[in-house]
């Protein structure tokens, strides 16, 4: 009998569907990824989506389950994952 002892990566996927019934999750989502880079950060998305960090953390956290710098770490392993 063979034991697969390796940990799971699947805390790490994004889906590709999001909850599309928040808008501004859906708007978080396509900013962070159009803006992609080190430098970003939760204060330029939330100014650039014309809301506060503070209402896009509980829209984030209600829709799933993260916080922004979470979601936001997310993507970047699932861009390098897929560009590697």
């Amino acid at each position: 009998m063979v034991f697969d002892t390796r940990v799971s990566q699947s805390v790490y996927a994004i889906s590709d569907h999001i909850d599309h019934s928040n808008p501004l999750v859906e708007r978080f989502d396509r900013w962070v990824r159009e803006n992609l880079a080190p430098a970003i950060s939760v204060d330029n998305a939330a100014d650039a989506l014309g809301t506060t960090k503070r209402t896009l953390a509980r829209h984030l956290n209600a829709a799933l389950g993260k916080t922004p710098v979470e979601y936001i770490q997310d993507l970047r392993i699932e861009a390098r994952r897929t560009s590697a």
